[in-house]
Order: structure tokens, then C-alpha cells, then sequence
């Protein structure tokens, strides 16, 4: 099941979202956290604690140093200076081993298509002009998008430092084209959602059962919007 509105059929431009939308990403953090939290606790730290001053920390740390592998490494670096800072206790070389091979195993994790992406995308591409549109490090994100494979599906590959109005605005302007007659398809209300729609871009939210709590916040769609839990269901809305 999927929520439809009604719209007069155009030309549109598709702008596809790349991580948790084409493929998983969220896991790769997910573990890395679940591996650090049991370093910490190890160590002598309450889990449930440093998981809390972790995820403020995180969500904190993405508007000075952006999103990535990187960041979260120093996302939980900073959690360990903060919990080490309690007792006197220094990093060691130990601790850093480990935060360089947690950072490691997310920014070169496995890529893998989900179910159906790369006939649907292959079906789109015949239909629409289709633009890759991901956020984060230029290097980690197109090694992502060499791995996965995807890239001749899109006309353009753009990497952007973060995901908002105005970045979507410039973005369309430079590829000429108009919000009323673009889309963008992701899994997050804050990046894939809310920005585009505000410009006026129709949405679709791919909507995920596990997500980064930074990322969820609540829709501010324009009416131009469908809600959907498989990229395969894109063919019956385009």
C-alpha cells in the first residue's frame, strides 16, 4: 500500500536518493556503533550512557564536520574523551585501532542493490532523466556508486556536503530545470523530503523500518507526495 495524490502527467526529472534508498547503509553505522558500545562497556562504561552521549554527540558533529565514516569516528572519539574524562583514563593505542577499524569497515562496507532496484531504475531511465543526489564525502560516496554499480543509470552523479533547500535550488538551476516538474526519491524526511518540497519538488518517501534518528523528523510534503515501502513500487507511480 502506498499513499497517491492525483497530478497531471508531464515530462519529469527524476533526482534519486543513493544510501538506504538504492542500497543498505544504515546497518554498516549501526554495527560499527554496536561494536563500540561493547568496547566501551568492556572498559567499564554503562552501555545505555555512552550510547546517549554518542548519539548527541553524532548528531551534533554532522554540522561541524559533515557526514561520513570519518565523522562518526570522530563522533565516537569524542564519546571516549567524554567517558575517559571521568576517571583519568587515557586513550591507548588499543582504543585507536579500534575506532580506525570500525571507521574502516563502514566507509568500504559491501554495497548491495536491493530487490528490484536495477530493473526499476533500468525501467526509469527509458522514461525520465535521472540524477543520483547523495550527500556526504565526495571519495567515500562515489566509491559507493563505483561498487554498486549504478552509475549508468544516471545522467549525473552529484555528491552534495549536505542535503537542503537552498543545495536543491542550485542544484535544478544548474542542470536547468524546474521544481514543479522534478521529484526526489529517498528514504529521509529531513534530506529527501522536507528540502525539495519546500522549493517545490514533488517527493516520495521510501519509507525504511530502521533509520538514523538524526534523519527522522516530521514530513512537511507540499501535497505533491507518495509514501512507499519497496523502490519497485516506483513503476506504478511513474
Amino acid at each position: 500500500m502506498f499513499v497517491l495524490y492525483s497530478f497531471t502527467v508531464m515530462r519529469w526529472t527524476l533526482f534519486i536518493d543513493a544510501d538506504d534508498t538504492l542500497w543498505e547503509n544504515f546497518a554498516f553505522f549501526e554495527k560499527a556503533r554496536d561494536r563500540f558500545l561493547g568496547w566501551m562497556e568492556k572498559a567499564g562504561f554503562v552501555r545505555n550512557e555512552v550510547d546517549s552521549v554518542l548519539k548527541r554527540i553524532d548528531s551534533e558533529r554532522t554540522h561541524e564536520i559533515g557526514f561520513g565514516s570519518m565523522g562518526y569516528r570522530e563522533a565516537m572519539r569524542r564519546t571516549m574523551m567524554f567517558f575517559y574524562g571521568k576517571t583519568g583514563r587515557r586513550m591507548s593505542a588499543a582504543d585507536t585501532a579500534l575506532l580506525d577499524e570500525v571507521q574502516k569497515s563502514v566507509h568500504l562496507h559491501s554495497v548491495a542493490l536491493y530487490p528490484g532496484v536495477a530493473e526499476t531504475l533500468a525501467y526509469l531511465r527509458e522514461k525520465y532523466p535521472l540524477f543520483l543526489v547523495t550527500k556526504g564525502v565526495e571519495d567515500e560516496q562515489l566509491g559507493k556508486v563505483e561498487r554498486a554499480g549504478v552509475a549508468r543509470f544516471f545522467r549525473d552523479v552529484f555528491v552534495l556536503p549536505d542535503k537542503t533547500p537552498a543545495l536543491y535550488r542550485g542544484l535544478a538551476g544548474d542542470l536547468k530545470v524546474s521544481a514543479g516538474e522534478s521529484w526526489m526519491i529517498g528514504n529521509s524526511p529531513r534530506s529527501d523530503i522536507n528540502p525539495p518540497a519546500e522549493i517545490g519538488m514533488g517527493t516520495v518517501l521510501i519509507k525504511k523500518e530502521r533509520a538514523w534518528d538524526f534523519e527522522e523528523v516530521p514530513l512537511k510534503h507540499n501535497g505533491r507526495f507518495y509514501q512507499i515501502t519497496d523502490f519497485r513500487q516506483l513503476k506504478e507511480i511513474f
